[in-house]
């Protein structure tokens, strides 16, 4: 293979073309008149001709290599956070969507695969094919130039980058078209929203550096006039008070802007990161906003005619992406950044604020603040996730806009690729049945003769053993159920209310002859469930409080890298699995840091690859592409707010074909209807639960189809296909 020169390629090209036509001329033309020693002149001319056009492409690489090595880990970090970062020396800053696309595309599509990345050809996708696109990028069409529509989509801007960028470090002979998410065999491939034509052209311009200003092209409205915010403010971190300012970059859009920030510490200590500020948002004194800790949906925020600012939700310990949306009409602005979180191991708080003080001073405005790794909530912050010394980081905080009818879901596209590109598609099966939820034990049937708390008496295990329970889960089999959840199959502690759902979910059971009672069967009896077809579930309380005793309230925050706490859990797995159990909720999962749950929950499945595991509560975007995620559907009377009552948009968008539960109780649903339910109002409810997308859990009783397979009304919907 011939190497290039690696930023003038042409050029060299060129030079070696021409001298060697010259020297082919000259010999064809002249042979017969040339005497030998013109002969000899013109092959050294040739051969000189040669070693300076080698000379030259050597010199060219060298200067080339020189000029890049400082930005190639820059490169690479891009690449692997997936953002279509320009990698621009600084006094050659490459603006990206500058011109319309008929300026700014030499080169037509490729077809579906598009053109080779590998730009140079020197058999490795790396810095100096960067450098080479940021050549060629929105100059004038050069027939011989390299292809740069890398994603074949016919026009030549960001998102190419962005795809060159994400394959930085492959090899030519390894670069292969993605494959297409995964499905469960026999469904139809998920699909998310086909992205509609822009409905609004913004303006946006880099304002003293620090500051941005947005308007729509169309109507000359500001969307965004600065109010004196920087984009990033120093840290107030009292565990690393040293500030590393961020080199910053604005690459504009046709529809929003993306903000760069880049890193590099080259203190001798950690360092905190500050803030990501964008503010001047010039909407009035209501908006609307999307809650994302649940389903997605509005909701109003009132400034009141003065500064406000809400604590925010924190990702991915609270709200499921870290993105933003809200607006006031015809416009939504959606806000999202990206940066990886397994690597940089910290979480963000997002919110939305009405600024006062000198932010105010041109006028009440709203602004969007993104914080990583505060220390406002101890148990959200991580002292390793700072800034390192030595270390190069790159966040990118994305803004897009949508007018009019135009769906707000795609302000946030950009995460949606950025988000596959480095999680991809969901890694299970959905299971689009409901589940019968029941309870072994409740706190209010403790008493001196029933210190476990078990219910029913003619169903307490630990009088009668296990096989009553598993009677009852085979009847249920016969009338349709196939899925079922038992919670607290341990019992109760007694005298540690706060931790009435034990970690010891099944070794207890045979600890009979030391805490008298007869739970010895429970793995022959439960057995049973799955021998006539039932998916038997089982909820692990506290699932990361590892506990090494009955009716305790020590315990240690699971850590797994520690051997201690992962055999004394696998203890509880395995006594779940030789039960015959396929199904095990995971409470309070959300209290491990989301990098040691990724770790966790994938060392669970290598260790039950049979069982499907259910994240209580959802545990951001990233988890629940490794299992289902669990939510409550049903609310009571004072909290019908929080109820779900839309499909879930962020997951819908970003994993198509997830599996998401929704819990329906007795007691709430009651209290939402100001009465028992009847029956009709029953199936009512699970079906409007399963028609919004979520698997029905249901805890209370129901006639369940005709027991030949169940009722197609209480099926979860497949909500992503709905806009196709």
């Amino acid at each position: 293979m011939t190497t290039r020169s690696r930023t003038e390629p042409a050029r060299v090209a060129k030079f070696v073309i021409v001298a060697g036509i010259t020297f082919a001329m000259l010999t064809s033309a002249s042979h017969a008149a040339l005497t030998k020693a013109q002969l000899k002149a013109e092959r050294q001319a040739q051969r000189q001709a040669e070693r300076e056009a080698r000379q030259f492409a050597r010199q060219q690489a060298r200067e080339a290599r020189q000029a890049e090595r400082a930005a190639m880990q820059a490169a690479r970090q891009a690449a692997r956070l997936g953002i279509a970062q320009p990698i621009a020396q600084p006094d050659v800053p490459l603006v990206l969507v500058s011109s319309p696309p008929s300026q700014t595309a030499p080169a037509a599509a490729t077809g579906s695969r598009g053109a080779s990345p590998d730009l140079n050809n020197d058999g490795v996708v790396d810095a100096a094919d960067v450098a080479l696109f940021k050549l060629y990028f929105g100059a004038p069409f050069d027939p011989n130039g390299p292809s740069l529509d890398i994603n074949g989509d016919g026009v030549v801007d960001s998102h190419d980058l962005f795809e060159l960028l994400r394959r930085v470090g492959e090899t030519y002979d390894d670069i292969v078209t993605p494959p297409s998410p995964s499905t469960p065999p026999g469904k139809p491939a998920p699909s998310s929203p086909p992205a509609p034509a822009p409905a609004v052209t913004v303006a946006t311009t880099l304002v003293d550096g620090n500051k941005i200003e947005m308007m729509d092209v169309d109507t000359g409205t500001y969307i965004i006039k600065p109010n004196g915010q920087r984009l990033w403010s120093g840290s107030n971190n009292s565990n690393h008070p040293t500030s590393v300012s961020p080199s910053i970059q604005m690459v504009p859009v046709s529809n929003g802007f993306n903000v760069v920030y880049t890193f590099t510490n080259n203190t001798g200590a950690m360092a905190g990161l500050g803030k990501f500020t964008v503010g001047g948002f010039r909407f009035g004194q209501i908006i609307e906003a999307h809650d994302f800790r649940f389903d997605g949906k509005p909701y109003e925020i009132n400034n009141n005619g003065g500064p406000i600012a809400p604590g925010g939700w924190f990702y991915p310990g609270g709200q499921y992406s870290p993105v933003v949306v809200f607006g006031e009409a015809p416009y939504k602005v959606g806000v999202s950044l990206h940066y990886p979180v397994l690597e940089y191991k910290h979480q963000v708080r997002l919110r939305i604020r009405t600024p006062g003080g000198a932010a105010s001073h041109s006028g009440l405005n709203w602004a969007v603040e993104v914080i990583p790794n505060t220390e406002s909530d101890p148990n959200k912050y991580n002292p390793q996730g700072d800034l390192h010394p030595g270390e190069v980081r790159v966040y990118v905080l994305a803004v897009r806009v949508v007018k009019g009818d135009v769906d707000w879901i795609h302000t946030l596209e950009p995460y949606r690729d950025y988000f596959q590109s480095l999680y991809g598609p969901v890694r299970y099966t959905r299971d689009a049945r409901p589940v019968n939820a029941r309870s072994a034990a409740q706190v209010g049937n403790q008493t001196s003769s029933n210190p476990y708390g078990f219910g029913h008496d003619t169903l307490r295990p630990d009088l009668y053993g296990w096989q009553p329970w598993a009677d009852r889960f085979v009847n249920a089999v016969d009338q349709g159920w196939s899925r079922f959840m038992l919670w607290r199959p341990t019992g109760l502690f007694v005298n540690h209310d706060e931790m009435q759902n034990p970690f010891l979910f099944t070794s207890h059971w045979s600890k009979g002859a030391q805490y008298g009672h007869n739970m010895a069967d429970a793995q022959q009896q439960l057995q049973r469930v799955s021998s006539v077809g039932g998916n038997l579930g089982l909820w692990w309380g506290s699932s990361v409080r590892v506990m090494r005793s009955w009716n305790t309230d020590e315990w240690e925050q699971l850590d797994p890298n520690n051997r201690e706490h992962v055999a004394l859990a696998f203890e509880e797995l395995d006594g779940a699995v030789a039960a015959g159990v396929r199904t095990i909720g995971l409470d309070s999962f959300r209290r491990l840091q989301p990098w040691d749950a990724w770790q966790w929950l994938q060392m669970m499945q290598r260790r039950a690859p049979h069982v499907t595991f259910i994240t209580e509560p959802p545990c951001g975007d990233l988890i629940h592409t490794l299992a289902p995620a669990f939510l409550v559907a049903t609310r009571p009377a004072n909290q019908l707010h929080l109820r779900l009552e839309q499909p879930h948009a962020l997951a819908d968008y970003l994993i198509p074909g997830h599996e998401t539960w929704g819990l329906i109780r007795r007691d709430r649903l009651t209290s939402a209807l100001g009465k028992p339910p009847t029956d009709a109002e029953v199936q009512a409810e699970v079906a409007r639960v399963a028609g919004l997308g979520y698997i029905p859990c249901v805890g209370l009783a129901m006639e369940f189809g005709d027991g030949e397979g169940g009722d197609d009304r209480f099926m979860a919907a497949e909500t992503w296909h709905l806009d196709d």
